[in-house]
């Protein structure tokens, strides 16, 4: 055998050695980052800041179809209004997955709101809010049913990590899947009824201020990400 097909055959060996290698490494071997079962109606309070949870209140409409199809895809739905002394209202919705990346893009609110019957009166666009250090990277849209105007806020947490976009969710899963995780994380939406989308806006942005402050550091870490 020649030198050089001596040494073609090793350069092809370690290749394939590195390639199975890389396999093993990216083999999923934990279902979620955070290991600890997630319930989310022990993890987010009742009422916090002035905030208080409006049982009486429905926070989502959503066809029993819809629903249905919600329930099969999260392990965990926490849906609340909160009222303030105010009288102010504050939709939340937090759907809970173990693996981020595969369940989030068809459940984001310019997808689900329209299966609804809702418009877009205006289609989402970036925004951040300062309710953490850094920011919290957020999108922001608005729609319509009928009389109903409805702005909204929501982010994507993946891992400890929040991102909006798909790129991002699978950088975060190719990090963690190299060290044999799948990153679990959390579809956050808020949104309130309002013709006045800048005055929703900012009450929301408050309401996300008191709610972050209110969780333990752990939690805060899985609703908003490693930023605190």
């Amino acid at each position: 055998m020649s030198d050089s097909l001596s040494i073609r055959h090793i350069i092809v060996g370690v290749a394939m050695f590195a390639a199975l290698g890389a396999t093993a490494v990216l083999q999923p071997q934990k279902a979620v980052t955070g290991g600890a079962k997630v319930t989310l109606s022990d993890m987010v309070p009742d009422s916090f800041d002035g905030w208080r949870n409006d049982q009486a209140a429905r926070a989502v409409v959503a066809s029993p179809d819809v629903q249905k199809t919600l329930s099969e895809v999260y392990s965990d739905i926490l849906s609340r209004t909160y009222v303030n002394d105010r009288g102010d209202r504050v939709m939340l919705s937090i759907a809970y997955s173990g693996d981020i990346v595969r369940q989030m893009d068809v459940h984001r609110p310019e997808v689900c709101y329209p299966a609804q019957g809702f418009q877009l009166v205006r289609s989402p666009w970036n925004s951040t809010l300062a309710v953490v250090p850094g920011g919290l990277d957020t999108k922001r849209l608005v729609t319509r049913l009928g009389s109903r105007v409805e702005p909204i806020t929501y982010w994507i947490s993946s891992g400890e990590s929040v991102g909006t976009k798909t790129w991002q969710r699978k950088l975060a899963k190719l990090r963690y899947g190299l060290t044999g995780q799948v990153p679990d994380g959390m579809l956050v939406r808020v949104s309130t009824i309002d013709t006045n989308a800048e005055a929703a806006f900012a009450l929301q942005e408050a309401f996300v201020r008191s709610l972050v402050g209110s969780l333990t550091e752990a939690d805060r870490k899985r609703l908003v990400g490693g930023t605190i």
